[in-house]
């Protein structure tokens, strides 16, 4: 990581709007550095995220928790804001909120994930 900043050129097909930022710096961060933050478990992300690692609210929350839940996902993150929401269609799905990505990240480690002290470039 002394190498930075990186440009990362992302393919995200169909998916529109900035939704899956979250599921994006977390999937960069796993490539990047050793070990894995999944833990082996299926997760499943949705949120905006900012030049400071805030989640920030997405639409379409109880359509997002039914399709991770068909899709057999153990573990959803979603933004703090949209978490009363996500539960409440949740069914047996594990949703936790988050409110910036050290959040994110400690959710992870809680559930089995390999945790990262990531030591960001002031700005």
């Amino acid at each position: 990581m002394d190498d930075l900043p990186v440009d990362v050129l992302v393919n995200t097909g169909r998916v529109g709007g900035n939704s899956a930022g979250l599921a994006l710096t977390l999937s960069i961060l796993d490539l990047v550095t050793p070990g894995e933050l999944t833990g082996g478990l299926r997760v499943a992300t949705t949120g905006t995220i900012d030049i400071d690692g805030n989640v920030g609210p997405i639409g379409g929350i109880v359509q997002k928790v039914a399709a991770a839940e068909e899709a057999g996902i153990d573990l959803f993150l979603v933004p703090v804001t949209e978490l009363a929401d996500a539960r409440e269609h949740a069914g047996d799905l594990d949703v936790e909120g988050v409110s910036t990505l050290d959040d994110a990240l400690a959710a992870l480690a809680r559930h089995g994930g390999e945790s990262r002290d990531l030591v960001l470039p002031d700005g």
